[in-house]
């Protein structure tokens, strides 16, 4: 499997995801990676009222999702922090996440247990995190696919495969995980 983290693609109404980015402000205490799913983090609101986030761990229904990282901001304190491409742990960075539950992204699945298949379609799924990539800046979030459930209690609505010439629905425990457009859920 090769996670990509969370992209956004499209709204659940059809309009422009781009509407959807907000600043926001990465919290110091983890690395955060473009394509990880943010929640509240640190103090709430910045003292100019910018959100404050931090990536979201494992199963995180029960933490309120707030949207996928989509760029992370140079800091400007030295030439390395114009090409590294996450927020690395012990500095506050500025980004931009595509924010809300409208926003519909694409992931894939971990497949290690048990993969998705087309009777969870129109449930939920949770996230499972790993490592970021410190080189390309990408994450290693995924969907749980242990957790597919025909109901809303996961963090995720699980909408449908995602559109794609080679996508499929997994056959194989430890394959390389299907791809599934997902929403956040606002029930979870």
């Amino acid at each position: 499997m090769t996670a990509f983290g969370f992209t956004a693609i499209d709204t659940l109404d059809g309009s422009d995801f781009n509407g959807k980015l907000r600043e926001i402000i990465i919290d110091d205490g983890a690395a955060a990676f473009v394509g990880d799913m943010m929640i509240l983090g640190g103090t709430a609101l910045a003292a100019d009222k910018t959100p404050r986030v931090t990536p979201a761990g494992d199963a995180a229904a029960g933490n309120t999702l707030l949207g996928a990282l989509m760029e992370v901001f140079p800091d400007f304190t030295d030439e390395g922090s114009l090409i590294t491409n996450y927020a690395p742990a012990g500095a506050d960075r500025e980004g931009r996440i595509a924010y809300g539950d409208q926003v519909v992204y694409l992931a894939r699945e971990d497949a290690l247990v048990g993969p998705i298949d087309g009777t969870e379609i129109g449930g939920s799924v949770d996230l499972i995190t790993g490592t970021g990539d410190t080189i390309t800046g990408m994450s290693a979030m995924a969907l749980n696919s242990d957790t597919a459930a025909l109901d809303k209690a996961q963090a995720l609505n699980l909408l449908r495969l995602g559109r794609s010439a080679d996508n499929a629905f997994e056959a194989t425990v430890g394959g390389t995980g299907a791809i599934f457009e997902v929403s956040i859920n606002p029930v979870a």
